[in-house]
């Protein structure tokens, strides 16, 4: 029976355009980065990044890693990988510190999740700063600090509280100490609508450099002959 010609065979499926896909490094005892795909309208994370991602029924916060990979079987379906959820607004772990993670990992003969997990292990600095209850003079405040309407006038605690609140928003127990009253005080003119409560979100404290070299020490004179 004659051999069927491999011209009549179907071609072979070719793999469509390739979606843009990234390596997370999760702070758990991984051996390598998972595999996750960049959402339609997201701009790829750069590396170093640290972003959450889903993995099975809960969400994690992993770092975008660089470096080799494992490489994927033919016929793999990058389509099928889980999306990225979001990049959060943090620094990014800097190139010099995931290769220090890939080098004790291999030292140690560690996962290189397990020895990411002790570089991020303090999950609060990942998340963005809450935001603090603050204490502020309100329209009506200023009016009876003023003295321009009819209420009955204020006891001298009352109005140490809204003069402390005069130019700037505080939190309770620092508008108390500087106005050298009770907590109670505070929250009774919050009740009463002379002052009212903010929500401030605190700005992120910009990353210091750390002095390595120390200052020059002064010696004396016969301290530099020796030297």
């Amino acid at each position: 029976m004659p051999r069927a010609s491999s011209e009549g065979r179907a071609p072979a499926a070719t793999a469509g355009p390739a979606l843009d896909q990234l390596r997370v490094l999760l702070p758990l005892p991984l051996a390598e980065a998972l595999d996750y795909r960049v959402p339609d309208g997201m701009t790829p994370p750069a590396a170093g990044s640290f972003v959450r991602v889903p993995l099975g029924g809960r969400t994690l916060v992993g770092v975008v890693w660089d470096g080799e990979g494992p490489q994927h079987p033919r016929g793999f379906a990058p389509d099928r990988l889980r999306p990225i959820g979001e990049a959060l607004p943090l620094p990014p772990l800097p190139s010099a510190l995931r290769r220090f993670v890939e080098r004790v990992a291999a030292y140690t003969m560690a996962p290189q999740g397990a020895v990411l997990r002790m570089v991020m292990s303090v999950e609060e600095a990942l998340q963005p700063p809450r935001p603090r209850r603050l204490c502020a003079l309100s329209a009506a405040g200023r009016s009876a600090l003023s003295a321009s309407t009819d209420a009955p006038p204020l006891t001298p605690a009352r109005r140490r509280v809204l003069e402390t609140l005069r130019d700037r928003p505080l939190p309770v127990t620092e508008t108390a100490r500087l106005a050298a009253c009770s907590a109670a005080t505070v929250r009774e003119l919050l009740a009463r609508g002379l002052i009212e409560e903010r929500l401030v979100t605190p700005e992120p404290a910009a990353p210091s450099e750390p002095g390595w070299r120390p200052p020059d020490a002064s010696l004396s004179a016969e301290q530099r002959a020796a030297a």
